[in-house]
């Protein structure tokens, strides 16, 4: 009795094929692809593995300036984690970071929505709500800190000619100063959603939106289901670098409030740079940049996750 056996290509049979065909074409331009993006894959690889294993390392240690002491495991972790001042630190970043992601990515798709039609009056105020953006953040911290001083900025001159009571210290109170702080943010960062969501509204092609309208839907359903939809990717994207940009911020913070009053405003950003370039305590400093990194990396996956279902792959 005979058996027939039925080849197979294997991968080396692949690997074989004259060059020329499809197979080795597709080779070609990936191995062509990977050998362009090495030089800046082995940059980014210098300056981030030395780095990480610098706050990994010092993290499980006990400091004295930059020199190890004692090796304490996770002892860090646990003191960092149930301390009083953390906590605080953690409630203010998250809200900071979810009210200014919202309220920029919001107002952002409003203006985006608004300026579309490219009129002349709508492309110079496009140009006036750039300013904002790619003005330094100290700058922005030192003009909001003038215009909001209760004793000699302009909001008093004009409440006192007006007959208004005295012009209130935002930053005196901790809930006011926190409120403050995330909408200065929003006002300077609203032109990256804005000129995002109007790049990705520009690309939706205009008969979609004229047949909705031929349907019936009036305006504002154009935009919950049609226009919205359309560029979901994008608005997932944006919330993505903004939420990585607000959780991380720094210079903001530290010019404009300072993190008081009484550590209302310190955000984990803000406690990490005091921790290692003010107080000089670089194992805390090397244990915050760890969870601060964990957090970051669950961020990007939650993102990630819901941007994969935006383009229709399983999360």
């Amino acid at each position: 009795m005979t058996t027939s056996v039925t080849p197979t290509l294997s991968s080396t049979d692949d690997q074989s094929r004259p060059p020329g065909t499809r197979a080795w074409r597709a080779r070609r331009r990936r191995s062509t692809g990977w050998l362009y993006m090495a030089p800046a894959f082995l940059l980014v690889l210098a300056v981030t593995a030395y780095p990480l294993y610098f706050a990994a390392r010092y993290s499980v240690f006990r400091m004295r300036m930059w020199e190890p002491v004692e090796f304490v495991g996770l002892d860090n972790y646990v003191h960092l984690l149930t301390e009083p001042r953390f906590l605080s630190n953690l409630v203010a970043s998250a809200v900071y970071v979810f009210a200014g992601v919202v309220g920029c990515a919001g107002i952002g798709l409003g203006l985006a929505l608004a300026l579309r039609s490219g009129s002349r009056w709508q492309r110079l105020l496009r140009t006036f709500i750039l300013i904002p953006w790619i003005t330094s953040e100290v700058v922005v911290a030192i003009t909001w800190r003038w215009l909001l001083n209760p004793q000699y900025g302009p909001l008093t001159a004009v409440f006192e000619r007006f007959g208004l009571p005295d012009f209130p210290n935002v930053f005196a109170s901790e809930t006011s100063a926190l409120v403050a702080l995330t909408l200065v943010n929003v006002w300077r960062s609203l032109a990256f959603p804005m000129l995002m969501f109007l790049a990705a509204l520009q690309a939706v092609p205009k008969q979609t939106e004229e047949a909705a309208q031929v349907d019936g839907a009036g305006y504002w359903q154009r935009v919950r289901y049609v226009l919205v939809p359309a560029i979901m990717p994008v608005i997932v994207v944006t919330v993505i670098v903004l939420t990585i940009n607000y959780f991380n911020m720094v210079v903001l913070v530290l010019d404009l409030t300072g993190g008081g009053p009484t550590g209302a405003t310190e955000i984990l950003g803000l406690r990490l740079y005091r921790e290692a370039f003010e107080y000089f305590s670089v194992d805390t400093a090397a244990t915050l940049t760890m969870v601060m990194l964990l957090i970051n990396f669950v961020l990007a996956i939650f993102y990630f996750r819901a941007l994969r279902r935006q383009a229709g792959g399983e999360a």
